[in-house]
């Protein structure tokens, strides 16, 4: 079998053998290949928007590409270098994207309910920036985490209150916006409004993309509890964690997961370092609770991953993603993407950050004989299209919870006694 040449640019690219990638002579495959690579040069492409800017003024909001310039290619581009000697022009595309925090803080600000000072002034500040860079707003990343909440309970109105929140938003009167920003006006017909809201959230609730998504947090949630169990079990060294997690995923969910695998090692590297896993190394009393809300900020990540892969006619798109969770912003920024390589015939992407050499050497480091088996060009085709049922997930964890609040348990008792003694 011949390995896509996606997988051949990315290898190249990571390994930093970027002569070799004009020996790559598959223009029939190739020109469905997009890259995006992030410098700081100011040759390279940027926003409309000045996202420096933007930053410096609100740090909580986090492009998902490093930058501050990016370099695109594509076909297209290079057909247009080609007519002109080099130059081109590039079809760009963005939004900033909520979770659950912000799209909650947002909601009671615009219903003139109470919240903290400090979240308060954040809202103020997004939506100055939203008048001044006419911000394009998503309100996916919340809807794929809260829908399911209220197909659950049907008494459950976050996720609709939540959208009219935002809709409001296209009707506020930006004079009284600015003599008052702590008192919003919104001169608009609520009673359409909330029409047009409950039309938006019904075509969702039971939307297929949506049940993928929290199919794929449920699959993030599984690798996390594996992870915390090995890490409050027997002692071992971080590699041997490390392995016994590759094992896990490959052998077991049959998917070599790099993106959470990445973040894994870098908790099991340095455990105290990595405030994200601030609740894993505290052992928090409601570890599963806050386990369940770190799947669901990993998989925000990896939604904003896919989003970057939209494409329309060879554009590109930038996604942006705002949270008020410190911890959260900072693992984010952590993660940014430096290159982005996307087949859009195979529908597939790889992408990588800051450390993705000394992370991709740790990984085959770390793999067992069992793991290496797993790793022909076939059997790693064949787990791509594969994602173990959601019954078989719920079983896992299910077991895992159990194994996880006596591990927790146990360790927080012991970790007492010895502050006592």
């Amino acid at each position: 079998m011949e390995k896509p040449v996606v997988d051949e640019i990315f290898e190249l690219i990571i390994r930093g053998e970027l002569e070799k990638l004009d020996e790559i002579s598959r223009p029939e495959d190739a020109v469905y290949i997009r890259s995006a690579v992030s410098t700081k040069n100011d040759s390279g492409a940027g926003l409309s928007i000045d996202l420096e800017d933007i930053t410096n003024r609100a740090p909580w909001v986090t492009p998902l590409f490093l930058g501050p310039k990016i370099y695109f290619t594509s076909a297209s581009i290079a057909l247009q270098n080609a007519i002109t000697g080099g130059k081109s022009n590039v079809m760009i595309d963005w939004s900033f994207s909520f979770d659950s925090n912000v799209a909650e803080k947002v909601r009671a600000y615009v219903n003139h309910e109470k919240i903290n000072q400090t979240d308060r002034d954040r809202v103020i500040t997004l939506l100055k920036l939203k008048k001044e860079y006419s911000l394009q707003t998503d309100l996916m990343p919340f809807l794929f985490e809260n829908l399911r909440l209220s197909r659950v309970d049907k008494n459950n109105a976050r996720p609709l209150n939540t959208i009219i929140a935002f809709k409001k938003l296209d009707y506020i009167d930006w004079d009284a916006f600015e003599k008052n920003p702590n008192k919003p006006k919104f001169p608009c017909d609520e009673n359409v409004l909330i029409e047009d809201a409950n039309q938006t959230y019904e075509s969702l609730v039971n939307e297929t993309e949506v049940k993928k998504r929290e199919h794929k947090a449920l699959f993030t949630q599984v690798i996390l509890f594996e992870l915390a169990i090995i890490w409050l079990g027997e002692k071992v060294t971080p590699e041997e964690a490390f392995k016994k997690l590759i094992d896990f995923c490959v052998l077991q969910l049959k998917k070599l997961p790099k993106y959470e695998l990445k973040f894994a090692w870098s908790f099991l590297n340095k455990p105290a370092k990595v405030r994200f896993f601030g609740p894993l190394n505290g052992i928090s009393k409601d570890l599963a609770k806050s386990l369940r809300g770190m799947a669901w900020d990993m998989s925000h990540m990896r939604t904003l991953e896919t989003m970057a892969t939209a494409t329309n006619l060879g554009s590109f798109f930038i996604p942006v993603f705002v949270s008020f969770d410190d911890k959260f912003s900072e693992i984010l920024k952590q993660n940014q993407i430096q290159v982005l390589v996307v087949d859009d015939r195979l529908r597939k992407m790889h992408s990588a950050g800051v450390g993705e050499v000394e992370f991709q050497l740790e990984l085959n480091s770390c793999m067992s004989k069992e793991v290496l088996d797993e790793m022909t060009d076939l059997k790693s085709e064949a787990r791509r299209s594969y994602d173990l049922p959601l019954v078989d997930l719920e079983h896992i964890l299910s077991h895992q919870t159990l194994i996880l609040e006596r591990l927790a348990s146990e360790k927080r008792a012991a970790r007492n006694t010895k502050k006592m003694a």
